[in-house]
């Protein structure tokens, strides 16, 4: 989350605004939100179901984010967007690349540390901020006892500045539509293109959602791949037992991945995951192109926030 400025820190003058506007949700549902305003540009949709079957008060839907940070090879790539609309974002060049020695997230302290949030009455705690994932091989650079290999295809973390989102409050049947306002300069320029920000948005929430092609051909291998053989998996386990047995950790879980081929829209499937299997992190990520420009997205639901 951004850093709020309050009246304690009187030096520190707040140069995020944020402006909001409320509608009614009456007719909504996460689902048609974020089908209404996706579709150009990274987005996300963040929901949460406690105990399968009581609803969190927020859902948060985020798109047209300004920039994104890209984590690959030791080194942070900041991404930037142009486009005040979603219809028309687009992915600029990369900046080059800010390696680093030793901590990973020093750089992206340092970038926030630019931002000071105004602090402003009725809305959500998360207002702005940094929305993305960090992959299990980070833990090389904190852990440096485990010798984990990153992946050449895909980055060791993708995270998206969302200054631009939606907060579908379900406590009060309402939509605050949230777009920060960074004053760098002329103040009445950048409330200006926030405002135009907003207007684009209730204007394509008061659209009917576009219409989808339902057809999902059947991939041509559906067999389930695993990263382990059967024979490999029992070994894990038994050596796992072991550990514990000496008294070196109380708790292992090996892990095991399972991919195959599929026509299914990721967004269907994450529907479909979010009624199979209600959980209190559930989460959609579509990082369009920041993973070498190749499609890239991110499901899940899950009962423990680390995935």
């Amino acid at each position: 989350m951004l850093k709020e400025v309050t009246a304690s820190e009187a030096t520190a003058v707040p140069n995020l605004i944020p402006l909001v506007r409320e509608l009614p949700a009456d007719l909504e549902t996460p689902v048609s939100v974020y089908l209404k305003l996706a579709g150009e540009g990274p987005s996300f949709l963040l929901e949460s179901i406690t105990g399968g079957e009581q609803v969190a008060r927020y859902s948060f839907i985020g798109v047209q984010p300004s920039r994104a940070y890209v984590l690959q090879q030791d080194a942070w790539q900041v991404c930037k967007f142009a486009g005040k609309h979603a219809r028309d974002v687009s992915l600029q060049p990369c900046d080059a690349a800010n390696p680093f020695t030793a901590d990973p997230l020093a750089f992206l302290r340092e970038e926030m540390a630019q931002y000071r949030l105004a602090a402003t009455h009725g809305l959500p705690r998360f207002a702005g901020g940094l929305v993305g994932y960090l992959g299990y091989e980070m833990m090389r650079y904190f852990e440096t006892a485990v010798p984990l290999t990153p992946k050449p295809d895909q980055p060791d973390a993708i995270l998206l500045f969302a200054d631009t989102l939606v907060a579908f409050d379900h406590a009060f049947g309402k939509l605050l539509l949230i777009t920060n306002a960074y004053i760098n300069g002329d103040e009445e320029a950048a409330l200006a293109a926030a405002n135009e920000r907003l207007d684009a948005l209730v204007a394509k929430l008061q659209a009917p959602i576009p219409v989808q092609d339902s057809a999902v051909q059947p991939p041509p291998d559906p067999t389930l791949r695993s990263n382990f053989t059967q024979e490999a998996y029992e070994t894990a386990v038994l050596r796992a037992k072991e550990h514990i047995a000496a008294g070196n950790t109380f708790q292992i879980v090996p892990s095991q991945r399972f991919s195959r081929e599929t026509s299914a829209r990721p967004f269907d499937i994450y529907r479909a995951l979010r009624r199979l299997n209600p959980s209190p992190y559930m989460f959609f990520f579509d990082f369009d192109g920041l993973a070498g420009g190749d499609d890239f997205y991110l499901i899940g639901a899950s009962p423990e926030m680390h995935v």
